[in-house]
């Protein structure tokens, strides 16, 4: 999910928070929840730009959170850990933290993308799945990139 998905519910924030957890632990494989941009709806209670519908939101996903379970994990990403309410910095068991890649690791991450998605087609068989495929780039001018 995505945490600004939360924020919009207003009063409905809390009773889809909850059924979202109690789908997840009715998994017969236990689930990894992932919650991306999850400062979107977790951040700060401190502050006075926060909705009272966040603030019950995020006192739910305290409550789910409370006690450790062996069916759901959790992840969260965020570009602003900072702005988490405290509450939710005690619920982390593990920060990864991410740098932006430097020039050579983006030129590293450009060629495995080129290599990976962009390999011409060889054979006549493989050229016509392409052009089967994609017909439109016959006539977008689409290239087969050479390495």
């Amino acid at each position: 999910m995505v945490g600004s998905d939360i924020a919009p519910l207003g009063p409905m924030a809390v009773t889809e928070i909850n059924k979202m957890f109690d789908w997840a632990e009715k998994q017969p494989n236990g689930m990894i929840l992932f919650i991306d941009e999850a400062d979107a709806f977790l951040r700060s209670r401190k502050g006075n730009d926060i909705s009272e519908y966040m603030r019950h939101s995020i006192n739910s996903f305290l409550y789910r959170t409370g006690t450790p379970s062996e069916r759901v994990i959790l992840v969260m990403a965020t570009n602003n850990p900072e702005q988490l309410d405290e509450a939710i910095h005690d619920r982390i068991d593990e920060v990864v933290g991410f740098t932006k890649p430097n020039e050579n690791e983006r030129r590293i991450m450009l060629f495995h993308y080129l290599v990976q998605y962009c390999q011409p087609p060889k054979t006549p068989s493989e050229k016509a799945k392409f052009l089967y495929k994609y017909p439109r780039s016959i006539y977008h001018g689409k290239k087969l990139i050479q390495m």
